[in-house]
């Protein structure tokens, strides 16, 4: 069909690929294949909080953009890496969204601290969740328990530092500007990046204004500080990629590691995709800094399901 609509929740709708036209008919958002105009599909405006584009070839009209801004939506523009490059607001603003911009930038750096020290927590459980999957022998649960507020003792690092040779070999040094592994995690966390920071973005709060990262020239501060906790599942995947002697970054290991999305994870709901946890995980933060307590939302271990699944499908990538 040419068509991809994700769903992220059913009123944040993403439009991903291929060239299309925005229109709007009857209190319809109609997206239309340029290239097939029999193609389309009509989505109710009313029900459209965040619209997210990074498909090329979009055109979209001003009557499009005013009933969305009419309707208090959000409208995302990504680049060609899919990361949010700008994000268009009404002026007569949605009071979720003012809300939890608000809740975001007044803050303490005490509940900051708490939200970090969660976030490395859980951080650290998940690679030593892999480890044990793998059966590699590792202390992590006890790393874990030193874990402080802010971690000031930065059990982050060391965790990394030995989590990284035990995983990848004792060889092996974190540096994104290296080739082979490096390379493949780069492009892993790339996606994993831009995943956080539409749903980020979407969700009413600022990437800019961090917990932990505070770079001023890093407009994703924040976006860096909510994929911690995902990392590891990258980790894993290009830790079967590396089985199957693949190190540098193919189309086939591309299209393989854009499966994170529908990934399913164990949470206390039940069994729910990536985009799903890291919805709802980002969602707590915003509750969390509106109710000003810890409330963080994740699964005690962020690691898939399905892990031998995807063993095998990051395996077969490794030799196409």
């Amino acid at each position: 069909m040419g068509l991809n609509l994700t769903a992220v929740q059913k009123n944040i709708i993403e439009i991903t690929n291929g060239a299309k036209m925005l229109s709007k008919n009857r209190g319809h958002l109609v997206i239309t294949d340029r290239e097939d105009k029999a193609i389309e599909v009509k989505v109710p405006l009313d029900t459209i909080s965040s619209l997210v584009c990074y498909s090329e070839g979009l055109t979209i009209t001003n009557q499009v953009i005013s009933a969305l801004m009419a309707e208090k939506a959000n409208l995302v523009f990504c680049n060609e890496n899919y990361l949010p490059v700008s994000i268009l607001m009404p002026l007569d603003g949605n009071f979720e969204q003012t809300l939890r911009m608000n809740a975001q930038i007044e803050s303490s750096k005490a509940l900051k601290n708490q939200l970090w020290q969660k976030i490395i927590k859980a951080k650290i459980s998940s690679q030593g969740a892999i480890l044990d999957h793998l059966k590699i022998q590792n202390n992590f649960s006890n790393l874990v328990s030193e874990v402080q507020s802010a971690d000031k003792t930065n059990v982050e690092a060391r965790a990394a530092s030995i989590y990284f040779k035990k995983l990848y070999g004792d060889y092996f040094v974190r540096d994104r500007n290296e080739i082979g592994i490096n390379s493949l995690l780069n492009y892993g966390y790339t996606i994993l990046r831009s995943y956080i920071a539409r749903l980020l973005v979407a969700s009413g709060l600022h990437p800019s204004i961090g917990l932990h990262h505070k770079n001023r020239f890093n407009h994703m501060c924040l976006v860096d500080d909510l994929m911690e906790p995902f990392r590891p599942v990258i980790d894993l995947m290009v830790h079967f990629t590396r089985k199957g002697n693949c190190m540098t970054v193919t189309n086939a290991f591309k299209k393989s590691i854009s499966n994170l999305a529908i990934l399913d994870f164990k949470t206390d709901l039940g069994r729910s995709i990536f985009l799903n946890v890291a919805e709802r995980f980002i969602n707590s933060v915003s509750k969390s800094m509106i109710e000003k307590k810890a409330l963080l939302e994740l699964p005690s271990t962020i690691v898939p399901i399905n892990i031998d699944e995807i063993r095998i499908l990051m395996e077969e990538s490794s030799l196409q």
